[in-house]
């Protein structure tokens, strides 16, 4: 157990699609808190049903029952003035959803490491100072006291960076969920300096699921005449058999992919090489992002 007196200090990663929470032990080393599901990475998905909030794993799995009532990726919307979700005639802000999870994360970290008050919160390095206040404001929400907002790319250099004794400079290159950024730091003793970054808010791994759900809903229309992008929960379904069918071809030459809509029952041979013909925009879009932030630096 942490010394918990004046309250333990948390890291947290406020991810696009998964979230995760760490402390210091008393040797100084970052451990990863579990949440209730004995999980270290909790998926950052809100289902607002109509007897309780669910958040998480469950929020996952109810999620495909009701897309209507669901939120995934707020991350995208943090500090858009303008973004609303309305259910059951209540108004969310993408601050406000992101306050739930956020408050997933303590209330389950707390649970194993005692009371929690303040937090370091990581957030892309090209985020504005809207969206910056406005996460901060989520946290607040979520019961924290922010210590600081750190740059994504910066934390990972601080983590890789504090292991090795020479001075270096070094690219991090940081795709995401749901968002990009490339970053170029110089370390030189315990000081980090950004010499460059730049990324895409709208560009991240769910970009890539997509790719692959509307490609599969098309040669399924094109064989049985019903398109499955017409319906919210087949859509659902259909970007958790792509994001499956995009691993497996991390290790796999190809892969068969299972359909199901209206009583109609198709399977779709995918390669690795179609695939990555699919995405090939998205991966030169990113090239080109490191290449600039190289020459920048």
């Amino acid at each position: 157990m942490a010394d918990v007196s004046g309250g333990v200090a948390v890291g947290i990663d406020f991810g696009t699609t998964l979230s995760s929470i760490a402390y210091l032990d008393e040797g100084g080393r970052p451990i990863l808190v579990p949440n209730s599901e004995g999980e270290l990475l909790t998926p950052s998905v809100v289902v607002f049903e109509k007897e309780a909030v669910l958040v998480g794993r469950v929020a996952c799995r109810q999620m495909l029952a009701s897309p209507e009532r669901s939120v995934a990726n707020v991350k995208r919307h943090i500090g858009d003035t303008a973004w609303r979700f309305e259910v059951d005639g209540e108004v969310h802000t993408a601050e406000s959803i992101s306050a739930i999870i956020l408050s997933k994360l303590k209330r389950d970290a707390q649970m194993h490491i005692g009371p929690i008050e303040k937090a370091v919160i990581t957030v892309p390095a090209y985020y504005d100072d809207l969206r910056r206040k406005a996460t901060e404001d989520a946290a607040r929400i979520a019961g924290f006291c922010v210590l600081d907002i750190v740059n994504e790319p910066t934390a990972g250099a601080l983590a890789y960076g504090f292991g090795q004794a020479e001075d270096a400079t070094f690219m991090v290159y940081d795709l995401g969920g749901g968002t990009f950024d490339v970053t170029v730091i110089d370390k030189h003793g315990q000081e980090f300096i950004t010499l460059a970054t730049d990324g895409d808010v709208q560009l991240g791994g769910k970009d890539w699921d997509e790719r692959l759900a509307k490609h599969l809903a098309g040669e399924f229309a094109k064989e049985f005449g019903q398109d499955p992008r017409e319906d919210l929960q087949a859509m659902a379904h259909l970007l958790v058999t792509a994001e499956e069918a995009k691993k497996s071809l991390s290790t796999s030459e190809s892969v068969r992919v299972p359909i199901s809509y209206k009583g109609s029952w198709g399977n779709y041979d995918i390669t690795r090489e179609q695939f990555e013909s699919l995405v090939d925009d998205l991966v030169t879009m990113t090239e080109l992002t490191a290449e600039m932030v190289l020459e920048e630096a």
